[in-house]
């Protein structure tokens, strides 16, 4: 009897009510009957001949302006008006943007392209990794404040930093002369932060 007793739910699965998961608490269904009297209610028929009314009153007070016209008497009280020149002033591009949409202004030795800043050699070998994807272009523009001194310089950048570097430069750091006296005055360095993460780097 015990057996028996065991292998009964076997025999008799479980069933469920399925109209449970069909139901939507009547939210459906009151949305139909919404629209179904917003559709009725003739709201948009309303509003439609409203605006053909008030834009017919508004031609309807058109005219056209000739000699004589009121409107044209009133050149003579508004003479003293100040009129100005109203052409958009010459856009100031900084020179990065320059050197991308003219390259008859870039400086001497700077890359034309990505090609040239990939696989072009620098002009010297501080960093014997300074080619290929490990290299990039690097522009510097100094001014100080109160008319100051003012640099412009480039130089070859890698990732990796100058491998052979006396000046004190830290680990993918490179060093760069912007004022030209062969003594390097910054440090710059370029990093991909996030690199190797889904949806980042």
């Amino acid at each position: 009897m015990l057996v028996i007793v065991m292998f009964l739910p076997i025999f008799n699965p479980v069933t469920a009510v399925e109209s449970v998961g069909r139901d939507d608490f009547g939210v459906l269904e009151a949305m139909a009957n919404a629209l179904a009297e917003q559709r009725d209610s003739g709201e948009d028929d309303i509003a439609r001949d409203s605006a053909e009314g008030v834009l017919s009153a508004l031609e309807a007070r058109g005219r056209e302006i000739g000699d004589g016209d009121a409107l044209l008497a009133t050149d003579g009280i508004i003479g003293d008006i100040t009129m100005r020149q109203t052409t958009p002033l010459e856009p100031q591009h900084p020179r990065p943007y320059v050197f991308l949409t003219e390259p008859d202004s870039h400086p001497d030795g700077w890359p034309n392209n990505l090609l040239d800043t990939l696989f072009e050699l620098p002009p010297d070998f501080s960093d014997p990794l300074a080619f290929g994807a490990n290299t990039y272009s690097l522009y510097v523009n100094y001014s100080a404040r109160n008319n100051g001194p003012q640099y412009e310089a480039w130089d070859y950048g890698t990732f990796t930093g100058d491998i052979i570097s006396f000046e004190g430069t830290g680990l993918f750091e490179n060093a760069i002369d912007i004022d030209g006296d062969s003594n390097p005055d910054i440090a710059v360095g370029l990093s991909i932060v996030g690199l190797g993460q889904q949806g980042e780097g």
